[in-house]
C-alpha cells in the first residue's frame, strides 16, 4: 500500500468513527470529506483493505459496539442507537454477520473483530 493510501484509509477511518453514530451517514460523506470521488473511494478502499467502503462502516459500527457491549452498562437497544442503527433487528443482523453472535450474547464470549 503506497504512502499517500495508507495515510487517506487512516483519515477515512477516523471520519468513520467520528460519524458513525449517525444514522444517516453514508460513505460518500467520507468521500466527499477526503475530496475524492465516491467511485475513487471505492476503489482506494477496495484495493487497500479488499472490502467495499460498506464493509468498513459495518465493520467500524461493530467493533463499537462489541466495545459498548463489553461494559454491561448499556442495553442492546442503547447500542444499536449509539452505533447509527434506528432498527435493533437491523443492528441485530449486521452484528452477527460480523461476529458471528447475537448482541446480547455474553460479552466475553464476543469473538475479536478484525479491522483494517
Amino acid at each position: 500500500m503506497s504512502g499517500r493510501a495508507s495515510a487517506l484509509l487512516v483519515r477515512a477511518v477516523a471520519l468513520v468513527d467520528a460519524r458513525l453514530h449517525e444514522p444517516d451517514f453514508r460513505v460518500d460523506a467520507v468521500a466527499e470529506a477526503l475530496h475524492l470521488s465516491p467511485r475513487h473511494f471505492r476503489r482506494l478502499i477496495a484495493a487497500t483493505t479488499g472490502r467495499t467502503p460498506r464493509d468498513l462502516l459495518r465493520q467500524r459500527r461493530m467493533v463499537r459496539a462489541r466495545d459498548l457491549l463489553d461494559g454491561d452498562a448499556l442495553r442492546v437497544e442503547d447500542v444499536a442507537r449509539a452505533v447509527g442503527y434506528a432498527n435493533v433487528s437491523a443492528f441485530g443482523r449486521a452484528f452477527r454477520a460480523v461476529t458471528g453472535v447475537a448482541p446480547r450474547a455474553d460479552a466475553r464470549a464476543l469473538p475479536d473483530i478484525v479491522v483494517p
